[in-house]
């Protein structure tokens, strides 16, 4: 689910990040900016999420399957999901550049990323679990440490070692080209804090509104171990977009 999260926003920040160029344009399949957004949705991250999918299976789907239970239709979803949203990233913010609508042109790719982020933050316990889909389902305790020194957290971290920075490069070399104006550097920061600031409140306001008024005792129970109770999960997802959150959005903030 984080992978296709991610594609969709891949495709939304390049399309911004073009905006000058894509807003001259009526064919917005036909240019680098497009490219650059398959070559790293098709090429790259599809790839990576099919391989720790059949890899890892446990792990990656959350411990909903495992290699004997999973079905064969996922991976096949994954090759194919992660260009397919990708473009329709791309398309929906190509369509607020032609508007003129910034402010959506930058809350289409922020706030994706923001809910990208949100999903381990959320399911911090499942992310960071070392176990199997059995351990899991057993409540056998594991402990971060555990998953530090995992084989599914090393091979992530070489990923996103590669990935990480090929979206920073491509999202740089792109805003090059575009010749923003300071007055038009500064609307943009504006837009993207809204943008940040608007999605974390929903997201907050939402999990409070449910622990308070919809989950149920023993949910709140269950949730109440660790020091922050009942909303650790929105604790850990606020860690996890402070840490982040940056890499994403720096590129564009700090645009010259």
């Amino acid at each position: 689910q984080i992978d296709f999260v991610w594609s969709f926003a891949l495709g939304a920040s390049m399309a911004a990040c073009g905006y000058k160029y894509l807003r001259r344009t009526r064919r917005p399949f036909v240019n680098g900016y497009y490219l650059w957004t398959l070559i790293c949705a098709a090429g790259l991250f599809a790839p990576m999420g099919t391989f720790f999918l059949l890899k890892y299976t446990d792990w990656e789907t959350m411990f909903a399957y495992n290699a004997d239970t999973l079905p064969p239709i996922l991976p096949t979803a994954w090759v194919a999901g992660g260009g397919m949203l990708a473009t329709l990233g791309f398309y929906a913010t190509y369509r607020a550049i032609c508007a003129r609508n910034n402010t959506l042109m930058h809350f289409l790719w922020v706030s994706t990323y923001c809910l990208m982020l949100a999903l381990p933050g959320f399911g911090f316990d499942r992310h960071t679990y070392a176990g199997t889909q059995a351990d899991w389902r057993a409540g056998r305790e594991m402990g971060m440490l555990r998953f530090l020194v995992s084989p599914v957290f090393r091979t992530f971290a070489m990923a996103m070692t590669m990935a990480l920075p090929l979206l920073v490069f491509g999202m740089r070399t792109a805003l090059g080209q575009q010749r923003i104006t300071d007055e038009e550097r500064r609307q943009h920061r504006r837009d993207i804090l809204t943008s940040i600031v608007f999605t974390i409140s929903y997201m907050c306001l939402t999990y409070t509104t449910y622990i308070v008024f919809i989950a149920s005792n023993e949910t709140r129970a269950h949730l109440s171990s660790g020091i922050f109770g009942p909303f650790a999960p929105m604790a850990h997802m606020l860690m996890v977009e402070a840490m982040f959150l940056p890499v994403f959005v720096l590129p564009y903030y700090n645009v010259k």
